[in-house]
């Protein structure tokens, strides 16, 4: 993530709320700002194997619009994930909220979730929670694997919705493809992550 890469507006609040929430949106304000991780994105499909660069990105209701918007649904009845105004407003190009309620499109692991044999569970339970990836966490929690914050897409294990909404009216933030995996390179990613975990269960 991109240090300077924009301003924060804090909304004031009343005075018996402000200075914890204040400390934590300033907290939050510079991880999203002034980090800028290596990540991988790896899909349960064969059709995201990706390196994202990332800019901005406060927490992670933010980051899971934004992958929805990078990745629209494929095959014969493709379309949107999510509208166009709720894009800009993760963007921060937009107004800060809406009335649009999102659902979100997957379960996000981190590369903890990895079976022994390179896949991810099938039937997504709360028994692997903790290698959830929480909307209401920001991507510098998301841990490493060999330097890069990994992230994996599975199928949602239930309906997730959130408003469209951002934390910090002036921070803009932005998520691209910077380059494209092989299918050789996911095997790899993969067959590393397994074997770091070890057997599971």
């Amino acid at each position: 993530m991109r240090a300077g890469a924009g301003c924060a507006t804090l909304t004031r609040l009343p005075a018996g709320q402000a200075r914890g929430l204040e400390a934590h949106a300033l907290g939050t304000l510079f991880r999203g700002a002034g980090e800028r991780p290596n990540s991988h994105l790896l899909d349960h499909s064969p059709f995201h194997r990706d390196i994202p660069d990332m800019s901005g990105i406060a927490e992670n209701f933010q980051l899971n619009v934004l992958l929805m918007d990078l990745f629209p649904s494929s095959g014969w009845f493709a379309k949107r994930r999510v509208s166009a105004e709720a894009a800009s407003i993760a963007r921060g190009a937009g107004p800060q909220t809406s009335e649009e309620i999102l659902t979100g499109a997957w379960n996000l692991y981190t590369w903890r979730a990895i079976a022994a044999d390179g896949t991810l569970p099938a039937k997504p339970g709360f028994d692997l929670s903790a290698n959830w990836i929480w909307n209401e966490g920001t991507p510098a929690d998301i841990p490493t694997f060999e330097s890069k914050r990994v992230i994996l897409l599975g199928p949602p294990s239930y309906t997730r919705t959130w408003k469209s909404q951002r934390d910090f009216a002036n921070l803009r933030a932005d998520l691209k493809i910077e380059r494209k995996l092989s299918a050789n390179e996911v095997r790899d990613w993969l067959g590393r992550m397994a074997a770091a975990n070890g057997p599971q269960g």
